[in-house]
């Protein structure tokens, strides 16, 4: 057996800790799937401590397990050590910029983790720029999701320069934050001189014309980035203009999102078509 999914199972920490007893033997598991449980500190802490020494795990899987900041600090040991693990879903558990500082310490010198869930965990600028220290040492983290939180322009910025001089995350995902018009400004900056990102989500941040009229320039000038969403934002119809403007030279994006925003139905449309378009093309 290489995946055991023990999700949506009422496992409590000493359940967590069973299943522990069992990894010190097991050989053959890539792939722990304990989400929607409530293993908490003491059932995290029992795994940490067995995956210092696993060298099979690959895949780990803990959302909505109610880990707090000392939850956090046994996944930093762990992940100091563990040279192994390529994917930690930590979604909707309880890290805090306090319990993620734990984390950064691991994730400057692990060199295997590769896909990194941090949404939903309350983490506001100072976790984000404990974060973007981090990875500004990291050389493996290429998906980062830490939507819904509360990071805005001072997060936005230290992210920013991770972006700018890391040349390995392809898909950034901040969707739900603060970022505003002042927040995609760094990223634009930073994006102007990155050409490994390829995903971008910014739903729900904030976002208004000012901020769209920059990633307009940004699309006439980017090779790489596919992806682009902006659900739910503050565009109007200027902003549309200013993005199909830059879809007319851009030739590589083909997932671009505007959808809630206060645009007239005919702007929206255009926008939505060129994407179809480009996709049956397979560009």
């Amino acid at each position: 057996m290489r995946t055991l999914n023990l999700s949506y199972n009422n496992i409590h920490t000493e359940g967590a800790k069973q299943v522990a007893l069992m990894l010190e033997t097991n050989q053959a598991l890539t792939s722990l799937d304990f989400g929607f449980n409530h293993i908490e500190d003491g059932g995290i802490e029992a795994i940490s401590n067995v995956l210092k020494k696993n060298d099979t795990l690959k895949v780990l899987n803990i959302e909505y397990n109610g880990i707090h900041q000392e939850g956090a600090n046994f996944l930093g040991a762990m992940l100091q050590l563990n040279h192994t693990i390529t994917t930690i879903n930590l979604l909707k558990n309880h890290i805090t910029d306090e319990g993620l500082e734990f984390i950064c310490s691991a994730i400057k010198v692990n060199d295997t983790l590769v896909s990194f869930n941090l949404a939903y965990n309350n983490i506001h600028d100072e976790g984000a720029k404990k974060l973007a220290a981090a990875l500004l040492a990291n050389r493996s983290i290429s998906f980062l999701d830490l939507s819904f939180n509360h990071i805005d322009k001072d997060g936005a910025k230290g992210l920013s320069a991770v972006l700018a001089s890391n040349g390995f995350i392809r898909e950034l995902n901040l969707e739900s934050n603060k970022i505003g018009d002042e927040g995609v400004k760094y990223i634009w900056e930073s994006l102007m001189k990155n050409t490994v990102l390829s995903v971008l989500i910014l739903n729900n941040n904030f976002i208004g014309n000012e901020g769209v009229q920059l990633l307009s320039t940004l699309l006439k000038v980017n090779g790489t980035l596919r992806k682009l969403h902006l659900d739910s934002n503050h565009i109007k119809n200027e902003g549309a203009k200013y993005i199909i403007e830059g879809l007319k030279e851009n030739k590589v994006i083909n997932d671009l999102r505007i959808f809630y925003n206060a645009l007239d139905k005919d702007e929206w449309i255009i926008i939505r078509d060129e994407c179809i378009n480009r996709r049956a093309m397979g560009k």
